[in-house]
């Protein structure tokens, strides 16, 4: 066994130097722990809410959830998202009055912006009458609370990234939300208390408070002491510019995620919006490994393409596709034997959703497939057409989304997604063949030829 991990470790580590595989393989450790426990917690969470609340109310909660989500997506317009890039830059460079610069006016820039998209969109909400049924007023106004919180949560985290500060990157979200939210149920019923959204969206907020407080500390020790104010216009406005083409990606996956569950609520009702929901958040745990693999993956990609290495970087791409789509395929597989096991443990009538679970377990299987095709755009200098691409995914999602949900309920939005991400991947496949002749699927050559 022994002899057999060396040879595996001697093949990873082949075009690596020692102290590379180690820096990554920690962090990337780290995070895959991280991912791997936040996702059994959070299957957890999301059966105590379901059985608590009731189909209705879960259906209320699981909407403005998914609709927070969305509109923190848009907050900052790709400052988040660039956080990465340039305070790794500005630190690399040792500027580190830039650096505190940026950080200060993206994190306020972040919060402004986040605010008011919240107000906006739960006016607009509110006037074209689309408040979903079941949903007070005030429960209305505390979900667009979670709009701006959400969006200095995810800046904090990408900042967190640059310091390797794995749990103020993962653990806000996959660890601090579904114990707070397990311990919060918990309380309410030893209280004799019946839960309704507009409690758990309460909840949701305080575990989103301690998250920011977890991150405030952890980037405080290491970043630079803040500096008097002042203006530089012009860094801010090269700041937004450049940060447009992140902007994409991270729309991209979130609309993803979460727009068929918005759409899925306005079309269809909260009963049919709570049964989607739980379908969709169990096929996305099949995707944990995936994103630890793209958090190990994206810098040294990054790297190998800055420093000329195309072979080393082919090589790498050869071995971490396995890594990507064998462990997808296999848990999408048992999810897919045990899916109506599953849904029947959020209640009878979510078994219901099998279909979609299916559906949306097998679309994994083809993101998986195509490899890390949008890190390797956005790591190699190619991050605007990678934007265009998913810029135009994005219109066909909807597109497909508007068509689909009247004509075949549930099943359409998830018959939506699958078709997005399968005319996404095979088109960002075909341009980092032909633009990098980098081959980062595992079924690349059957593709191309």
């Amino acid at each position: 066994m022994v002899r057999l991990l060396d040879q595996v470790k001697s093949k990873i580590l082949r075009g690596f130097s020692e102290n590379d595989f180690r820096a990554v393989a920690q962090g990337a450790g780290q995070v895959l722990v991280l991912q791997v426990t936040g996702a059994f917690l959070s299957y957890f969470a999301i059966i105590m809410v379901a059985r608590s609340l009731g189909v209705e109310q879960y259906g209320v909660f699981a909407f403005y959830v998914s609709l927070a989500a969305l509109a923190s997506a848009g907050a900052g317009f790709g400052l988040p998202s660039a956080a990465v890039r340039f305070i790794a830059e500005y630190r690399e460079a040792g500027n580190l009055d830039k650096l505190r610069r940026f950080f200060d006016f993206g994190y306020h820039f972040t919060l402004f912006t986040g605010v008011g998209f919240a107000i906006l969109i739960g006016l607009i909400l509110i006037l074209l009458k689309l408040v979903p049924d079941g949903a007070t007023t005030l429960t209305h106004w505390l979900a667009m609370a979670v709009v701006p919180l959400l969006s200095v949560l995810y800046f904090n985290s990408q900042s967190a990234r640059v310091y390797h500060l794995a749990f103020a990157y993962e653990g806000p979200t996959r660890i601090i939300r579904p114990l707070v939210l397990i311990f919060g149920i918990t309380a309410f019923g030893c209280a004799g208390v019946k839960a309704t959204s507009f409690e758990l969206i309460s909840l949701l907020i305080l575990a989103i408070l301690i998250g920011l407080m977890v991150q405030h500390r952890s980037l405080k020790l290491r970043l630079p002491a803040r500096l008097p104010k002042q203006k530089n216009h012009s860094d801010r406005k090269n700041w937004i510019s450049a940060s447009s083409s992140f902007l994409m990606s991270r729309a991209f996956n979130i609309f993803i995620v979460e727009l068929d569950i918005v759409l899925v609520g306005l079309y269809l009702g909260s009963e049919e919006t709570a049964i989607y929901q739980a379908a969709a958040r169990i096929a996305l745990l099949t995707g944990f490994f995936f994103s630890s693999c793209v958090s190990f993956a994206a810098p040294r990609i990054a790297a190998l393409h800055a420093s000329g290495r195309h072979n080393d970087l082919e090589s790498l791409l050869h071995k971490i596709g396995h890594l990507f789509f064998w462990p997808t395929a296999i848990a999408s597989m048992i999810i897919l034997l045990t899916g109506n096991w599953i849904l029947n443990l959020f209640g009878p009538n979510y078994v219901e959703g099998y279909p979609v679970l299916c559906i949306l377990s097998l679309s994994a299987i083809v993101n998986a497939a195509a490899g890390p095709v949008v890190p390797i755009m956005n790591m190699t200098g190619h991050q605007k057409t990678c934007a265009r691409i998913l810029g135009s995914s994005m219109i066909l999602n909807i597109f497909l989304l508007v068509a689909l949900i009247p004509a075949f309920g549930p099943v359409g939005a998830a018959l939506s997604v699958a078709i997005t991400i399968l005319v996404s991947r095979v088109s960002l496949l075909m341009v980092v063949h032909r633009k990098l002749r980098l081959q980062p699927s595992i079924f690349s050559r059957w593709l191309m030829n």
